[in-house]
């Protein structure tokens, strides 16, 4: 009889589910959360006798089960694990955030404004709703490491899940999915003490159903080449 069971594994980066099944056939894996069924994301790994699929968009302190092939796993639920930046399909790019302000969300609107001579007021026209939110997070980057990850995860172009605890609750919902606008950046710290505070401009985004991976390199690969690019990665 077919099985499945799912794992929570906090420490993991960024953390995730491990779905392990022991059906042969090919089919997807689904996370149920409040009725809602949503594709996981990935690839599926066969070996001894089992698939294994690992879920990165877990929401966090929400009661989730998993479905495959027709049969459901227990219930799991991610415990508070911080706030993360995860760009789906290259979660290995993931950097946990050390917030320092959070938005202070817009909802803009398109509208026309004409004054006409001899009226009071002027003539507004608007569209029917507005746009996505749009607010900008501040997050600390305390040392190199820190700094060189989040800068190579904001390297990866397009949608990003911003997923965070019921403590962050400015965030919304435990999992945001936003782009970043134009980073800012400055440098608070002193001589000999690196600290950086990121501004990151985001903008609120549907879930994308299609996700472009780049093949060809690793977390590590852009850690280093940020480094040596600085000058800061020399012969011992």
């Amino acid at each position: 009889m077919t099985s499945i069971t799912a794992t929570v594994t906090p420490g993991t980066t960024p953390p995730s589910v491990t779905l392990v099944t022991d059906w042969t056939g090919v089919t997807t894996f689904e996370r149920i959360q409040d009725g809602v069924s949503t594709p996981v994301r990935g690839t599926a790994v066969w070996a001894d006798s089992e698939w294994t699929l690992l879920d990165f968009e877990c929401p966090q302190e929400t009661p989730v089960t998993y479905r495959y092939a027709g049969v459901t796993s227990a219930l799991v639920e991610m415990p508070d694990v911080g706030v993360w930046l995860i760009p789906p399909g290259r979660p290995e790019f993931a950097a946990q955030l050390n917030m320092a302000e959070y938005p202070e969300w817009l909802r803009p609107i398109q509208e026309s404004v004409t004054d006409i001579p001899g009226r009071p007021n002027s003539v507004v026209v608007q569209t029917a709703r507005r746009g996505s939110r749009r607010g900008s997070l501040k997050v600390w980057a305390r040392n190199l490491d820190l700094f060189a990850t989040l800068d190579a995860c904001l390297e990866v172009t397009g949608p990003k899940l911003l997923s965070s605890p019921v403590r962050h609750h400015p965030l919304e919902q435990r999992g945001l999915w936003v782009t970043v606008g134009d980073v800012g950046e400055t440098f608070p710290g002193v001589q000999g003490v690196p600290i950086w505070l990121l501004t990151l401009p985001l903008t609120r985004v549907d879930r994308p159903e299609v996700v472009a991976i780049e093949a060809g390199h690793r977390i590590m690969d852009e850690v280093g080449t940020w480094l040596e690019a600085t000058g800061l990665l020399g012969d011992p």
